[in-house]
């Protein structure tokens, strides 16, 4: 249940991005409060993952501000936001020289975890690593590099969890796994915004939804009214057009 009285974890005002003459984000306005789940959906070139690059301070926005509970994305607070950010995009952010466990006791110190190694091991069983803890990450499948980097991005328990298609390259075990993880993330107080083509999967996991179209708010809502249809069913344009 999200406090309507605070603020919002982020919000994003009028944000635009400019490549040259090509607007890849227009006037976009987006709000993610505590313990919410919000689902950002639209086709290829939208502006999904520009956009979550803007909420990870990864990339600079043309025009529009960027708020953290209110204030100012700059300064300390943009320090503070950012150390409790975890992001996982296309890039896994894996070393390679370094097996998964190593990589999540790095990731687990870097973020100042206390007891790093009991912190990566608990995570490593949490996306189900823990039996393939001392191999090197560039020898997993595409799925399980996804989990391993799901790990990482959760090593330090971010309040604001920022995801790229989680769920490419899964099997449907990998996937479960990836549903329980994002549950239970939201059920310990913290956010998520997730990219992600497989609408139906991600309607049952979030609250709120937004549709990109050609770098603007095409659509928006809540996700329960949706979870009725099959999954055949729920299509972008089944979106624009409501639950009705």
């Amino acid at each position: 249940m999200t406090d309507a009285a605070s603020p919002p974890l982020l919000s994003l005002h009028a944000v635009g991005r400019s490549y040259g003459r090509f607007r890849a984000l227009d006037h976009v306005d987006l709000e993610i409060r505590a313990a919410e789940t919000v689902a950002l959906f639209g086709g290829n070139g939208a502006g999904k993952t520009t956009l979550l690059k803007i909420a990870a301070t990864l990339l600079a926005p043309t025009h529009g501000h960027l708020h953290a509970a209110g204030k100012a994305l700059r300064g300390t607070v943009r320090a503070a936001y950012r150390h409790a950010l975890g992001f996982a995009g296309h890039a896994t952010f894996l070393y390679g020289d370094l097996s998964a466990e190593e990589n999540l006791i790095l990731h687990a110190r870097l973020h100042g975890t206390g007891q790093p190694a009991k912190r990566a091991a608990d995570m490593l069983r949490r996306v189900g690593l823990w039996e393939r803890r001392g191999e090197m990450p560039v020898n997993f499948s595409r799925g399980m590099q996804q989990r391993a980097s799901l790990g990482r991005a959760l090593i330090g328990d971010p309040e604001l969890l920022l995801l790229d298609e989680p769920f490419s390259g899964l099997d449907n075990e990998g996937a479960t796994v990836v549903d329980e993880v994002l549950r239970e993330h939201r059920a310990g107080g913290r956010s998520t915004l997730v990219v992600s083509h497989n609408l139906a999967r991600t309607l049952a996991l979030a609250d709120r939804f937004v549709v990109l179209e050609r770098g603007s708010v095409a659509a928006e809502g809540a996700c329960a009214p949706f979870r009725h249809f099959a999954a055949h069913e729920i299509t972008l344009e089944r979106l624009y057009a409501g639950p009705a």
